[in-house]
């Protein structure tokens, strides 16, 4: 007998299913609805919702049966951890599906890291999906590798459900969509921008280009004229971003069906301590929106967004990823099943720990040979544009005097005026691009990482030239990572050895090392709640006002270089 027969036999009753969850809240997706019924799984499959026996029986005593959560625009490189790691902790927390674009990894090591990360998402107790991670172009940093066009390779990418990396709305516009030539219409890949500041008319252009969802807006009314337009939204619910004020202010405008809740970058401490698209909801709820439509926003609208039609509804046939939480509040996750095996329980995974990827990217390190002289400023006594770093992140251009002696312009701690540079590691080009910056908070030492900017590379501020290039050092040592100067001495770092962005360590492990590396940059009197995030931050060109790449100083309103003095 075929499985299929099979299944619609458990369906109608005939056969018992293999598992019965009893008594539950079983959440209608397309209606948004709660029927209590028993839920029957046949193999990896969803058999019926209604009365069913089963050779095996599970209560769950009034709980909310779920959907598996669908997260439509995952960051890995921002946890730090391996791919199989990343999806453990996260199927934890119910999610049973993630796209992810791996923009940082395909930045540094192209196609070949792709394929890595992909291979090695084959082991994970969850879906990993990708989104291929196009460029419009880098202007600003370089890196070693990139897609700025769609190609049969990267088309034929395994878990390819869509198109994404830095599509940059205004580039997209300036340049007809050129990138999403041959990708759009060809076949069901939607493309994901990122394209903040657009006006209504922008907006509209931008769909007629082919672009079906934007991660990202200023305000809610520009969300709201995205969503007029036809354009989803993806919402991120994360360490570095929040959007549910502005979900909360579009539901009293428009219907959210067109809307995915997201995790977007979330660190490994976040995703362990708070949770995932878990926290997303209760966010959410607490919020004021309806839990019915929070649920969907994570599970059958993100499947619509994306084409995954046996995933998203608790459906005869489709896939059966179920989570059961205790309530839909605190959407406290009790158990969790992919395919139609349990995984998780009580936020314990069931499985055990995956076995470390394949080593690649372990050589991206090559920055040219760095000597103090490197990082020294000339000019002449007097103010410089400086980057004012507030606690969110944003970036506004300052001005500011900096210390001055025999030519060189020099940080002065006191005044919260700290030297950064950034440098270029992936062809020792010996590019760098030097700067100041206000609103880190060091008394003294420095702090070093590897992740910076759309190129991935290395960002170092400090009160001092030599306790910078020590943390240059050590970081390049590591083969990329954190790491912290004081007083002549490295108090502490955290390789991340895959590409400079990703550890091999389990997530416990990981989490305790970043958190020391933190306390170290904390007692240096940083005042960032993530140094690190916010040092590399400094060299992100698509938002803010003043950012630094290995070029020097960006206008980014103007998207122009500007000169430190005049």
């Amino acid at each position: 007998m075929n499985a299929r027969r099979r299944l619609a036999d458990v369906a109608r009753g005939i056969v018992p299913a293999d598992l019965v969850l009893t008594h539950g809240r079983v959440f209608d997706a397309l209606s948004g609805d709660f029927v209590d019924a028993d839920l029957a799984i046949y193999g990896d499959r969803i058999a019926g919702i209604g009365a069913y026996r089963g050779l095996q029986t599970l209560d769950v005593r009034g709980r909310s049966v779920l959907p598996g959560f669908i997260d439509a625009g995952a960051v890995l490189e921002a946890s730090h951890l391996g791919v199989a790691e990343y999806a453990r902790v996260v199927s934890t927390h119910g999610t049973t599906a993630a796209v992810l674009d791996f923009r940082a990894i395909a930045a540094v090591l192209g196609l070949r890291g792709l394929m890595s990360v992909l291979t090695e998402g084959r082991r994970a107790p969850i879906d990993v999906f990708c989104a291929a991670p196009l460029s419009c172009g880098r202007r600003w940093d370089s890196a070693a590798a990139g897609f700025d066009a769609l190609d049969s390779t990267l088309l034929s990418l395994p878990g390819l459900v869509a198109l994404g990396g830095e599509l940059d709305g205004r580039a997209l516009l300036e340049t007809g969509g050129a990138v999403l030539a041959g990708g759009v219409h060809d076949a069901y890949l939607p493309a994901i921008a990122e394209a903040a500041g657009l006006t209504e008319g922008e907006a509209a252009a931008l769909a007629a280009l082919g672009v079906v969802a934007d991660r990202r807006w200023d305000t809610p009314e520009e969300a709201l004229a995205k969503l007029r337009q036809g354009l989803w939204l993806l919402a991120a619910e994360g360490t570095i971003a929040s959007s549910v004020a502005d979900l909360k202010w579009l539901a009293r405008q428009a219907r959210l069906d067109r809307v995915c809740l997201v995790s977007g970058a979330c660190t490994a401490a976040d995703l362990t301590q708070n949770g995932h698209l878990d926290a997303a909801l209760r966010q959410a709820v607490r919020a004021g929106i309806p839990a019915g439509e929070a649920i969907r926003m994570v599970t059958v609208q993100p499947a619509q967004l994306l084409a995954m039609h046996e995933r998203g509804a608790l459906l005869p046939g489709r896939r059966a990823d179920v989570v059961v939480v205790e309530d839909v509040r605190s959407f406290s996750v009790n158990l969790v099943i992919k395919d139609g095996r349990p995984v998780a329980r009580q936020g314990a995974s069931l499985l055990p720990a995956p076995a470390p990827g394949p080593a690649v990217g372990r050589l991206s390190m090559r920055p040219a040979v760095l000597l103090a002289d490197h990082l020294a400023i000339r000019g002449h006594a007097g103010a410089c544009r400086v980057i004012g770093l507030d606690g969110s992140g944003a970036t506004t251009l300052q001005r500011a005097t900096p210390a001055w002696g025999d030519g060189l312009l020099q940080a002065d701690p006191a005044s919260d005026l700290l030297k950064v540079a950034v440098v270029e590691r992936h062809a020792a080009s010996g590019r760098l691009g030097l700067g100041f910056v206000q609103g880190l908070g060091l008394a003294e030492g420095a702090l070093c990482c590897s992740f910076a900017g759309s190129g991935q590379n290395l960002i170092v501020a400090g009160a001092d030239d030599e306790s910078m290039l020590q943390a240059l050092h050590q970081v390049v040592a590591d083969g990329g990572g954190m790491a912290v100067v004081r007083a002549g001495q490295v108090t502490a770092s955290v390789a991340l050895p895959h590409a400079g962005l990703l550890s091999a360590l389990p997530a416990a492990a990981l989490i305790a090392a970043v958190h020391d590396v933190e306390q170290a940059a904390w007692d240096l009197g940083c005042d960032a709640l993530h140094p690190f995030l916010a040092l590399a931050s400094l060299a992100d060109t698509s938002t803010g006002e003043l950012r630094i790449t290995e070029q020097g100083l960006v206008d980014v309103l103007r998207q122009r270089l500007l000169p430190l003095q005049d």
